[in-house]
Formats: structure tokens, C-alpha cells, sequence
């Protein structure tokens, strides 16, 4: 029976299951977490780099001062940091480990993204994001929903140019590389416009 199958198919007790066309191939899941952890990493150590320099220049001159003129460079750092631990719990949820527990994130799909954008340049490749994109919704598991979508973007196929549409109809919300076919859809109730 296996001979008669295709290859996107498999046999459970007997019986041919069909895996649908869109689904990422297997092991796409730990191979992207294990590539946008050194992008994660890369953006950690030039938080780091920002802390290590002002508690070099609060050492060198004890003038407590530099805290309110570095105000912004800490609360630049500090909002990096923030995005960062989203991301990482997002990449931990995809492995198995809920890190993120209960918290949401308005902007999570965004920085997801943008994590992906940062690692596809990394590859040669331009990953160009719409200027608007909803919110996972509260009651949605929003880790899952914006790994589902990192993986379909990274299972299609290979150009130099990705340019992502979103866009919501009357009963779900589509996503679609322009110039490709296939696209990633998902109900109206995951989403919601970003106010």
C-alpha cells in the first residue's frame, strides 16, 4: 500500500493518511528555531554591549548622573530585552516548552516577523512585511499561530524578494507571498486589527 501512496503521504495501522500540500516538511520546526537563535543572540549581546558600557563609564567617573543623561539607551535596552524574552518563549513553545505561559503580546506577530526577516537577510534573502498586521487574539495560543506562520513562510519556495500580504475577508484571515500561489490562512476569530 506504502508503494501506491505519495510522497506527502503516510501510513497509520494500515490506513493512507494525506498530509496537506501546505504543511512544512518535518524537522522545519527545530531547524528554524535552531537558526533564529543566533539572531536572537546577536541582538542580546548589543543589549549587553549597552550595560557594559554605562556600568564601565559608571565606574570609571562614579558620577551618577549618567543614568538620567543614558535615560533613553536604558529604555531602549530595556524594551529590547522585553521583545527578546517574547521571542525566545515563542521559539521555546514550538519545541515543547510553554515559556510564555499566559502572556500576550500585542505586537508578538510583528516581532515574529521581523526575527524572520532578520534571519532571512542573514541568507540573502529580503523579507518585506506589511506596514499593518493584526494581533493574535487574547484567547489564541499566540505562540503557536505566529511560529504556524514563520514555518509556512520558510516552507515555500526560495527567492531573493518575499513580500508578505495580509489581508482579512468576511470569515478568516489570509496571508500570501506575492507571486506565489499557495497561502496560509486563518480563522477571522485568531486575528484582530492592531488599535
Amino acid at each position: 500500500m506504502a508503494d501506491a501512496m505519495d510522497s506527502k503521504s503516510i501510513s497509520r495501522e494500515g490506513v493512507g493518511v494525506q498530509v496537506p500540500a501546505s504543511a512544512p516538511p518535518a524537522g522545519l520546526s527545530c531547524e528554524l528555531a535552531g537558526k533564529m537563535l543566533p539572531v536572537l543572540l546577536h541582538k542580546l549581546n548589543n543589549v549587553t554591549q549597552v550595560f557594559s558600557g554605562l556600568n564601565s563609564l559608571l565606574t570609571v567617573t562614579g558620577d551618577p548622573a549618567l543614568l538620567v543623561e543614558r535615560a533613553g539607551d536604558l529604555e531602549h535596552a530595556g524594551a529590547q530585552l522585553h521583545r527578546l524574552g517574547w521571542l525566545v518563549g515563542m521559539i521555546g513553545a514550538s519545541q515543547g516548552a510553554d515559556l510564555l505561559l499566559a502572556r500576550r503580546e500585542a505586537l508578538g506577530l510583528r516581532w515574529s516577523l521581523e526575527a524572520l526577516a532578520e534571519l532571512c537577510a542573514r541568507e540573502q534573502v529580503r523579507l518585506e512585511l506589511p506596514a499593518q498586521l493584526p494581533r493574535v487574539c487574547p484567547q489564541e495560543n499566540e505562540a503557536d499561530i505566529c511560529w504556524d506562520l514563520l514555518l509556512w513562510i520558510r516552507s515555500q519556495p526560495a527567492q531573493p524578494v518575499l513580500r508578505l500580504n495580509c489581508a482579512r475577508t468576511s470569515d478568516q484571515w489570509l496571508f500570501r507571498l506575492e507571486g506565489g500561489a499557495a497561502s496560509h490562512a486563518l480563522p477571522a476569530c485568531a486575528l484582530e486589527p492592531l488599535s
